[in-house]
């Protein structure tokens, strides 16, 4: 009476992707379980049920496509008659149908698929005495590559003017965030924010919000989704800085990602136990140098002082007195300023003060120089 039903897929041509699906038919009713298919854009498919073998004969064929906005499906075609206007992009759709010894196909064909294509389909068989012989669902997801990938620093209204600064500057003495704007795809991406360094993944969030449509006066026709990593009340740390945002995006077979470097600024401080000062014998006297080591991002400006008397206030250093301060790169964000003394006299003998300052603030120490015979480290004080 009735064969297994099954469902195979061929390309009938270089341009044509074709499902076939066989389904077998019993006396009353049958329902096929849902098919689901993925397909590229500009594509051809055709949707096929095929019934064999089925006694009462069938007459007629319906499909249908279910509405996002309606619980009710909406009736495409009867047959090879289309119910709907022969326009716009059901213009691009069509029905056929041949007949073969107990053999019936009934196919829906739609030509260079679009996204708006996406969406679950149904086709229903009518035999001769006017039952329904066969029910079978398709779900048809054309994929839509995203339309552009924006990364932004903070969360604010993006929008299509939105020109973001690279790379993104934060501060350690304020809290911020990263996001990401994903414009388009279809069917709704994955996506996923995340900062890294070369050797860990520091922050990581996946988007879980629904939808959100940004109207035309943003600039956008399509829909948009956004992900932001880090709260507001999250402070961005010292050792985020060189490490990477990266927004990837997945549609199905579809990967897609975009990237932009993070920089954080610090407020200099100095490391414990990181200041010293250093007398060396030389010929024809004695030279000295003190050195303090720190971090600051950017390293901003680097000013020396002297005390000459407790009861004098710190002087800048003079050109006149003969001193020469320089900074060396000792690690990232990590600096040891130094005060070189070419040829010591009883008048360099004094306390000094080393401040580091750039745009976020400054910080301060004291050093002091003292007579000695011998090379030794001191502490700030």
């Amino acid at each position: 009476m009735f064969d297994w039903r099954h469902c195979r897929r061929s390309n009938s041509s270089a341009s044509y992707i074709t499902v076939l699906v066989v389904v077998f038919i019993i006396p009353s009713f049958a329902e096929a379980d849902d098919q689901r298919f993925v397909v590229d854009q500009l594509q051809n498919i055709h949707l096929d049920c095929i019934v064999k073998n089925f006694k009462f004969g069938v007459v007629t064929s319906k499909w249908s496509k279910q509405q996002t906005s309606s619980v009710l499906p909406l009736l495409l075609f009867v047959d090879d008659r289309p119910l709907r206007p022969v326009a716009g992009d059901f213009a691009r759709y069509n029905t056929s149908h041949t007949e073969q010894t107990n053999e019936y196909t009934y196919s829906l064909n739609i030509y260079n698929t679009q996204s708006q294509d996406s969406g679950q389909y149904a086709c229903e068989v009518l035999d001769t005495r006017g039952n329904t012989a066969l029910r079978m669902n398709f779900t048809l997801n054309v994929i839509d590559p995203v339309d552009n990938i924006i990364l932004f620093k903070n969360f604010s209204s993006v929008n299509a003017t939105d020109a973001p600064v690279y790379p993104f500057r934060f501060s350690t003495a304020a809290p911020g965030s990263l996001g990401c704007h994903v414009i388009g795809g279809n069917p709704q991406p994955n996506v996923t924010m995340s900062l890294a360094s070369n050797t860990q993944t520091i922050g990581q969030k996946l988007l879980l919000a629904e939808k959100q449509w940004i109207g035309p006066d943003a600039g956008f026709q399509k829909p948009s989704w956004q992900v932001v990593l880090f709260a507001d009340q999250i402070t961005i740390l010292p050792e985020y800085d060189g490490t990477m945002a990266v927004c990837s995006v997945s549609i199905e077979t579809y990967n897609a990602s975009s990237s932009n470097a993070v920089l954080v600024d610090a407020i200099p401080y100095f490391f414990s136990n990181g200041c010293h000062s250093e007398q060396f014998s030389v010929k024809g006297g004695t030279t000295a140098q003190l050195s303090c080591r720190f971090h600051a991002h950017p390293v901003g400006q680097v000013t020396w002082s002297k005390k000459m008397t407790a009861t004098q206030d710190f002087q800048l250093i003079a050109d006149s007195d003969g001193l020469q301060s320089v900074v060396i790169l000792d690690g990232k964000n990590d600096f040891i300023a130094k005060l070189m003394f070419p040829q010591l006299d009883d008048n360099n003998f004094q306390l000094y003060n080393l401040t580091i300052s750039n745009d976020l603030g400054s910080n301060s120490t004291v050093i002091k120089l003292s007579k000695s015979s011998a090379s030794k480290y001191q502490d700030q004080i």
